[in-house]
C-alpha cells in the first residue's frame, strides 16, 4: 500500500509563491502613487499657502498704513520696508517667502490719481523650486484706506 503524503508538491509551491509576488508588486505600486501623489498634494498645498500669505501681508500693509511709499519695486508702509531680492521678499530684513518659493519677478507700480493716497499694483511670479508645475503669478491692487475727520 502507498502511502499519501498530506503536502504540497513543488509546482503547488512555485504557483502560490507567483501570485503572492503579483499581489505584492500591485501592491507597492499602488502605495507608492499614494505616497507620490500625497507629496506633491502637499507640495502645492505649501505653495498656495505661500501665495496667499504674501498677498494678505503686502495687501494689509499698503491698505492700513499711514505713510505709504515706492522706491523702485520697494514698499515701505509705516515702519515696514518690503523689498525683493535674491528671489526672496523680505520684511525689514527678514524673508518672508520660504526658500523652497522663489519669487522671480516682483513688481509695484502706483495708479492713484491723488499724490496723498497710494492705490498700488503689485504683481509677483512665483515659482517652487522643487516642483517645476507650481508655478503662479498673484497681482494684489490695494488702496490705501485714509479718513479724514472734519469738524
Amino acid at each position: 500500500m502507498i502511502k499519501k503524503n498530506p503536502g504540497f508538491t513543488l509546482i503547488e509551491l512555485l504557483v502560490a509563491m507567483g501570485v503572492a509576488s503579483l499581489v505584492f508588486l500591485l501592491t507597492s505600486s499602488v502605495l507608492i502613487t499614494v505616497i507620490s501623489a500625497n507629496s506633491k498634494s502637499q507640495k502645492v498645498e505649501a505653495f498656495e499657502q505661500v501665495k496667499n500669505n504674501l498677498g494678505r501681508e503686502l495687501s494689509g500693509a499698503v491698505r492700513w498704513g499711514e505713510n505709504v511709499s515706492i522706491t523702485g519695486n520697494d514698499i515701505e508702509a509705516d515702519d515696514v520696508r518690503y523689498h525683493f531680492e535674491s528671489g526672496r521678499v523680505y520684511k525689514n530684513g527678514e524673508p518672508i517667502t520660504p526658500a523652497e518659493v522663489e519669487v522671480v519677478d516682483f513688481r509695484v507700480s502706483n495708479n492713484s490719481a491723488d499724490p496723498k493716497y497710494s492705490s498700488l499694483v503689485i504683481t509677483a511670479e512665483l515659482v517652487h523650486r522643487h516642483d517645476v508645475l507650481a508655478h503662479d503669478v498673484i497681482r494684489v491692487v490695494v488702496s490705501q484706506r485714509k479718513s479724514e475727520v472734519s469738524q
